[in-house]
């Protein structure tokens, strides 16, 4: 329907019951696509009030995507102005400003928590760096998120780093910024509720067809926040032990030839680091099981929830959280899991062998090599690992291997 005055008129068995003219003003054409844009209206709709818009396509319309009504309210929506447009790096910095007018506000901390880690990640000049000499090329910035492109060499030029001097430098940059989001979400209190807009995100990752807002609350915040802890544990055991290796041998040659042309590869380097880790695996656990509470908890209209325990999942959820707490006992001395989390048999647990540094290295608990020198995941010459899961056998490990082969199937 092109633009200009039209006119409807309705008829019932012949006989005419309404007559309507209506103007139709179009943006140059029917159906307007691949087109973006936003602004902010202020004193809207009262003084001290500023609404934020944005081009929404599936609607052929603008929606609200921000009502800023204070100071930090109205960063947070330049923020989310400058997200929704692929400027990651202008969104973090409205969102660190509005933190720092209002370090209690929970739109900025969840904000700036989500960004921080992904905008120093690409814009790191020392991981760009680091790319360069491995033949990674890398075009684009955060400052247009979808433009950014990865591609990778071949093969991997002389005078690449090592492993190690690139683990390094990911822990250097990046887990400052763990420790700084996991202090943005510590300030997310009990009754959080924040509305997520799909509208909000970059058009890259922005879902094809409009999708309802969805409710981030307490339990979200604590899965957040174990995850985050997860990271942070997951750097420190990277420290714990050696995994440096010449990087064109390790993308060149076979796993066995890799290990033999490195024998100190997976030795203990740092009992201090693994002792760290430990308390960094306790609290992720420890959140994700609070974070099964809280959402259990919930008696509210859930249909919008980020995450959901449906009904019938509910004796999984329960059984999940069980199995978390031994998993967190036994970073301190032996538990035993029972039957009633789902195992056909009772089976002993005990990883403060891992975090007490009992290992000095890993090798004896990797897998055999195949004929083609890689990792053969049905073997293990050590199916304990070292006492950590005494009652564990190779017939267990092929079962779980094989369980998880099928949830990737299907998921991917």
């Amino acid at each position: 329907m092109g633009d200009g005055l039209h006119r409807v008129r309705a008829f019932a068995d012949g006989t005419q019951f309404a007559d309507v003219t209506f103007s139709v003003a179009t943006l140059g054409t029917e159906f307007l696509t691949g087109r973006s844009g936003g602004c902010t209206v202020s004193n809207f709709p009262q003084t001290g009030t500023n609404v934020s818009v944005r081009w929404e396509e599936s609607l052929q319309n603008f929606v609200i995507t921000c009502i800023g009504t204070s100071a930090a309210d109205n960063s947070v929506c330049q923020g989310l102005d400058a997200l929704g447009s692929g400027d990651l790096r202008a969104a973090n910095a409205a969102f660190s400003q509005a933190v720092a007018v209002d370090p209690n506000d929970a739109r900025a901390n969840l904000y700036f928590a989500l960004t921080r880690i992904a905008v120093k990640a690409i814009d790191s000049p020392q991981l760009a760096s680091l790319a360069n000499r491995s033949g990674v090329v890398i075009t684009g910035d955060s400052r247009n998120v979808c433009g950014v492109r990865v591609s990778f060499p071949h093969t991997v030029p002389s005078g690449a780093p090592r492993t190690g001097e690139i683990l390094d430098m990911l822990r250097s940059v990046l887990v400052p910024e763990i420790d700084a989001a996991l202090g943005n979400v510590s300030h997310l209190s009990d009754s959080v509720n924040i509305a997520l807009d799909p509208i909000g995100l970059p058009s890259c990752l922005r879902p094809a067809t409009r999708s309802p807002t969805v409710e981030f609350d307490r339990g979200d915040a604590l899965v957040l926040t174990g995850l985050l802890q997860g990271a942070r544990a997951v750097f420190d055991i990277l420290a714990a032990y050696n995994f440096d290796v010449d990087l064109q041998t390790a993308t060149s040659g076979t796993t066995q030839q890799l290990l033999a042309a490195s024998p100190t590869l997976f030795t203990l380097k740092s009992g201090s680091s693994l002792g760290t880790a430990r308390g960094f695996v306790d609290l992720s656990l420890a959140s994700l099981s609070s974070a099964i509470i809280s959402i259990l908890a919930e008696t509210d209209d859930q249909s919008n929830d980020l995450l959901v325990v449906i009904p019938q999942d509910r004796a999984g959820a329960e059984r999940t959280r069980q199995v978390l707490n031994l998993v967190r006992q036994s970073l301190q001395s032996q538990v035993v899991l029972p039957t009633d989390v789902g195992l056909p048999a009772p089976e002993r647990l005990n990883l403060s062998l891992f975090f007490s540094g009992k290992f000095g290295t890993l090798r004896p608990v990797l897998p055999a090599f195949d004929a083609h020198g890689e990792f053969d995941l049905q073997r293990f010459p050590d199916s304990t690992f070292g006492g950590t899961a005494a009652d564990l056998t190779p017939q267990d490990i092929n079962s779980a291997t094989k369980f998880l082969n099928q949830a990737f199937e299907r998921v991917f």
